[in-house]
């Protein structure tokens, strides 16, 4: 009953602080006044992902009387940010140029101090944003909410958990699905898959780990960014060469021409130094990869062998893929799902892998009795065959020697 009345609460609250938002661009701080505001239209606004600069936010609301400690959530932002109230600063999160330190994957949540809101009146909010990553530029109005500063804190404590439960979760299942895919837990028959599914398994971590942003906290943005690329390259180009299979020319070829796709898009990633240069190739990849994971679809639906879990693993792979691709094409604006789609192909992988060494040990255990039934069925017979060859054998040795002697001796 408790929950749901705080959920009762937020949602009202959410309705008292409906607002309307505006933004404007520039380069530089001295261009900041010059500017012009635009309206903002969706979650955040649609910009190019070479954009490298200031954005500003501006919305108005009006506060309860009733509220002593009022608080402003607004979420993560992309990159580094400053809040002001009235024009009063109340918060602060990363360094801004010529000192930039980026800070996008921290919760914002601002203490509002009552001095200076204005009872019953309009309150200016502003937010100054520096972007310089390449993805989630700026601020998410969508998530921006303003209320009693108590629970907004449980706010954000429940968004940091999930985001710390789901930065973990995808290197577990990897870890999990690398550990049961070692040759040794198969028959020989099946060891080079069983490889193929540890390499997807690895890469998958690598992509996992930089994907959640936690390899920020250890390298430079290059690297990583460079190092998620390369990883998302192996891991559906893996992904694609195992679905389609060997079995036929056209599937061996196309497992051929994927490979080739891979490692020459790898070592371009790799070899750039620049980060723009590296996005660039990164973007033609992006656009490639639904094109090898819907191929992948279509030779797993035709291979009768294929299991379901690993059908709606690149289902869920390809439509979170998609999405991310319609987002970065400005089609559509969404919140991005490829880490979800990993983790849920990921899941899939592992349950496919258990029941494919399910079978396969029933079918390996199945030969091995076959075989074992065999041989004693042949040694029974061996058996069978000297009991009654013996007996024949005595008899007609006894009938020569009785051919022998003379009829009168008898």
């Amino acid at each position: 009953m408790k929950f749901i009345l705080i959920l009762l609460v937020a949602f009202t609250s959410q309705l008292a602080y409906s607002m309307e938002w505006s933004y404007r661009l520039f380069n530089n701080l001295k261009d900041q006044t010059s500017a012009e505001w635009k309206q903002a239209l969706g979650d955040r606004p649609l910009l190019n992902r070479e954009y490298q600069g200031y954005i500003e936010y501006k919305t108005y609301f009006k506060s309860k009387s009733d509220l002593e400690n009022m608080a402003i959530y607004l979420g993560k932002i992309g990159d580094v940010d400053k809040v002001y109230l009235n024009d009063t600063l109340i918060g602060q999160t990363g360094s801004f140029p010529p000192n930039f330190s980026y800070s996008m994957d921290v919760e914002r949540l601002y203490f509002a101090p009552k001095s200076i809101l204005k009872d019953n009146a309009e309150n200016e909010l502003r937010v100054l944003v520096y972007v310089q990553f390449l993805v989630n530029k700026g601020l998410n109005i969508k998530n921006v909410k303003i209320g009693d500063n108590k629970e907004l804190q449980q706010r954000k404590y429940s968004s940091e958990l999930f985001d710390n439960l789901s930065k973990v979760v995808i290197p577990i299942l990897c870890i999990i699905l690398a550990a049961i895919s070692f040759p040794i837990f198969a028959p020989k028959p099946l060891w080079m898959n069983q490889v193929l599914i540890t390499l997807i398994g690895i890469s998958s971590f690598i992509l996992g780990f930089c994907r959640s942003r936690i390899g920020y906290h250890f390298f430079e943005m290059i690297p990583v960014y460079k190092l998620t690329l390369i990883s998302s390259v192996f891991t559906i180009g893996l992904v694609s060469i195992y679905a389609t299979g060997i079995k036929t020319k056209v599937t061996k070829k196309l497992s051929y021409t994927y490979a080739v796709i891979v490692l020459s898009l790898a070592v371009m990633i790799y070899l750039q130094k620049d980060l723009l240069n590296a996005a660039s190739i990164g973007k033609i990849w992006f656009h490639i990869a639904p094109v090898l994971v819907l191929t992948s679809i279509i030779c797993a639906f035709k291979n009768e062998a294929t299991d379901y879990p690993l059908k709606f693993g690149l289902i869920a792979l390809f439509i979170t893929n998609l999405n991310d691709n319609l987002n970065d094409l400005r089609v559509i604006q969404s919140t991005p799902l490829l880490q979800i789609g990993l983790g849920l192909f990921v899941a899939s992988l592992i349950l496919n892998q258990i029941i494919r060494l399910k079978k396969s040990w029933e079918s390996f255990f199945k030969k091995e009795l076959d075989l074992e039934s065999e041989a004693k069925l042949g040694r029974q017979s061996l058996q069978l065959a000297h009991d009654i060859r013996s007996p024949l054998e005595a008899l007609k040795s006894t009938t020569n020697i009785l051919s022998e002697v003379p009829e009168t001796e008898r």
